[in-house]
Parts: structure tokens; C-alpha cells; sequence
């Protein structure tokens, strides 16, 4: 039987916890409203031309095992990506294309090519999460998906973790999005956005880390999670290299089928 903890040791313990918690910073400048910090999100997803991603992307796979896999995501705001799937030995294994209503997806090693629209369950196909292009392209770009429709918000401030700006989002039916920004240097980097249902279960959850400056002095992020506990899929994304690319035609953002392999219709719920 354990010795019983005496009131000493209780108050000694509390201020050793105490001690470890740095105090709650204070704004250091006027607060933004709800709106600036919307608007601030709103940019933050519209990074200017196109933007050339390498990354290592970890995914929990259908058995629940990590797969590790590098990837170039090519992305144009507001919704065109194109992704390659890079084999251990080099070589695309995948490709998906998408300019925000249609889709294509390759898949080399099934000896697959696959056609519909761009919707959410499409585009999870090769990066796991179920998101609309637009919420993808507004993710590499440090931002973050949002509330398609928003009946009201507000804005707030949490002193912890060095200062963040808090953003809530509700939505007409219940759902409410919560965005983060770092607040020092009024910075504005999205560090974590989550949604919530009407009945406060976890939709999706945002984290973005390791922020430094890009192609045309944007901000962007180093590293990426995504996690999406209705489907039990996680994503984490570690960029390697993000550069400008070259202005690119519509046709960069469409896949055509290999000669001689069918098209295949994308239909998925």
C-alpha cells in the first residue's frame, strides 16, 4: 500500500506545476475584430501564381500501418492541384489532377485511370483526408478550410502558448470553426484550425508549425497534420522545398489517360 502524500508534498507539487506554465501574455498591440482576422484568413489561403511543394507525406494506411511516401504537390489558388506519388526507387506510383470540378486520378501500379468530379471523397484517393480541392490548395498554403456559409463569428484572445488570436466561425447549422493565429509580430500564421459538428464531435483538426518566409515573402509552414477522426485519418506533412513555379496553363491541371488504358468513372459517397 503506498504511503500516504502529505498536505507539504500536495503544495510543494502544485508550485512545481505552476512554476513549469509560463504566465498568460497580454496583447501586445489594439485587438483585431473578427472580420480583420477573417479577411486574414482569407489571404492566407490565395498565395499569389503557383506554388511547387516536395514533401514527405506519413499516412495511416487502410490496415492501420504508417505509410511514407514523397510527394510534389503543384497548387493554384483558389482550387487546381496536381500531386505525384514518388516510388522508393523514384518514379510516379500515383497521380491525381484536379482545376476544382473535375478530377483525374493514375494509379501506376493498379494499371488504373479513373475520371469524375472533384469532390471531397475523389481527391482522398491518393491524400487520404476527405477535403474539397480548394480547403487542399488553402492547407499548402499555411491556411486553412472554412465554413462555406457563416452566420456569425467573433474574435478573442488566448494568452497562452505566447499569444493567439482566436477566430470563431458558426455555421447555419450548428457547426462551429475554431482558427488560430500566432499573434506575435502580428504574424497571423494559422497554427490550428478545428471543426466541430452541431453536436461538438471533431470534424477535422489543423495543425501548422515551422513557419518561414516563401515565394513572394508569403509565410508558409514547414510541416502540416491533418486529422480526421470521422474517418480515422491522419496526415502529416513535412515540406522539404516550396518554390514559385512557372505560370501554368489549364492543362497542367488535367491528367489524360495513357493510350490503350480506360477511363474509369470516380464515383464514390
Amino acid at each position: 500500500m503506498p504511503a500516504p502524500v502529505s498536505p507539504r508534498q500536495l503544495v510543494a507539487a502544485a508550485l512545481l506545476l505552476c512554476a513549469c506554465r509560463p504566465p498568460p501574455v497580454a496583447r501586445p498591440y489594439p485587438p483585431p475584430d473578427a472580420a480583420e482576422l477573417l479577411a486574414r484568413l482569407d489571404h492566407q489561403a490565395s498565395v499569389p501564381g503557383v506554388l511547387r511543394s516536395d514533401a514527405k507525406v506519413d499516412y495511416r494506411g487502410d490496415g492501420g500501418e504508417r505509410v511514407k511516401v514523397r510527394m510534389t504537390l503543384v497548387s493554384r489558388a483558389p482550387a487546381a492541384l496536381r500531386v505525384e506519388a514518388q516510388g522508393p526507387l523514384g518514379g510516379s506510383v500515383a497521380s491525381l489532377a484536379t482545376d476544382g470540378r473535375d478530377f483525374q486520378f493514375l494509379d501506376v501500379r493498379g494499371n488504373h485511370f479513373l475520371a469524375g468530379p472533384a469532390s471531397a471523397c475523389n481527391i482522398s484517393r491518393l491524400l487520404r483526408v476527405e477535403l474539397r480541392p480548394a480547403d487542399l490548395v488553402a492547407l499548402l498554403a499555411g491556411g486553412a478550410p472554412r465554413l462555406a456559409e457563416v452566420t456569425s463569428m467573433t474574435a478573442g484572445w488566448d494568452g497562452a502558448d505566447g499569444g493567439r488570436e482566436v477566430l470563431t466561425l458558426r455555421g447555419p447549422a450548428g457547426e462551429q470553426e475554431v482558427v488560430r493565429f500566432d499573434g506575435r509580430e502580428r504574424r497571423w500564421d494559422v497554427v490550428q484550425a478545428e471543426l466541430r459538428g452541431p453536436d461538438g464531435a471533431v470534424l477535422w483538426r489543423v495543425e501548422h508549425g515551422d513557419f518561414a518566409e516563401g515565394p513572394g515573402g508569403a509565410r508558409l509552414p514547414g510541416r502540416s497534420d491533418i486529422v480526421q477522426p470521422p474517418r480515422g485519418a491522419d496526415v502529416r506533412v513535412r515540406y522539404k522545398g516550396r518554390e514559385s513555379a512557372p505560370e501554368l496553363t489549364d492543362s497542367a491541371f488535367r491528367l489524360d489517360a495513357p493510350p490503350g488504358l480506360p477511363v474509369e468513372p470516380a464515383t464514390c459517397n
